[in-house]
């Protein structure tokens, strides 16, 4: 592999997060030259999963062939004291005009997000569902799959 280098004698470091990584392929270039070059998606994979496969085939492929914009990767957490993330619904309550009458009305927003593990309680951490699963069950492995147009949208979004 290559290290990218920020500035003739400084390694360029990871930055302000993971949702800033959209913002940083456009800012530096990069998305504008994986379309020239035909690339129509990429898998992120994070410094946390050492083990992770690289291009994971099974992840690309699932992906590609449903034509999903978006994929993450994700096993099940067997016991409330392994340290990762875990996949939830985001609920947020927001108010819009739906129906068009002039009226705001009070509109359930439910997206995906990933919590990590220091962000749960612990009553959180513990919950089991009536079939003995944990509830927060989703362990996320830090593996994502999105197509360049979903990541050119999310680099506006974000930035």
């Amino acid at each position: 592999g290559r290290i990218r280098l920020q500035s003739k004698s400084s390694i360029w470091r990871q930055p302000e997060g993971c949702g800033s990584v959209f913002r940083a392929l456009a800012r530096d270039g990069a998305l504008a030259d994986m379309k020239s070059r035909g690339v129509t998606s990429i898998l992120m994979t994070s410094v946390n999963n050492l083990l992770a496969k690289v291009g994971d085939p099974l992840l690309i492929g699932i992906c590609s062939s449903q034509h999903m914009p978006m994929g993450l990767k994700v096993v099940e957490r067997l016991t409330p004291e392994e340290v990762v993330g875990v996949l939830v619904n985001d609920e947020r309550t927001t108010y819009k005009d739906e129906d068009n009458d002039g009226n705001l009305d009070q509109v359930m927003v439910v997206r995906p997000a990933v919590l990590q593990h220091f962000e749960l309680t612990d009553e959180q951490r513990r919950r089991r569902e009536r079939r003995g699963r944990l509830f927060f069950g989703e362990a996320d492995l830090c593996q994502y799959y999105f197509t360049i147009e979903l990541a050119e949208k999310m680099s506006v979004k974000l930035a």
